[in-house]
């Protein structure tokens, strides 16, 4: 996969988080443990302020 493409799906996934997130009914302290990092960092990466 090119980097162009790579970062449009980055991009197409991260706007999606918040729904994929509501829907399995998790908050984003809860997300963030699974992947292992802090609630902090998951609401960072969901808002688009890190990738």
């Amino acid at each position: 996969m090119e980097d162009i493409e790579q970062d449009i799906s980055i991009d197409l996934l991260v706007e999606e988080l918040p729904t994929l997130r509501a829907k399995i009914g998790l908050s984003q302290s809860e997300v963030g443990e699974i992947i292992g990092v802090s609630r902090q960092t998951y609401s960072a990466i969901e808002t688009k302020k890190k990738k």
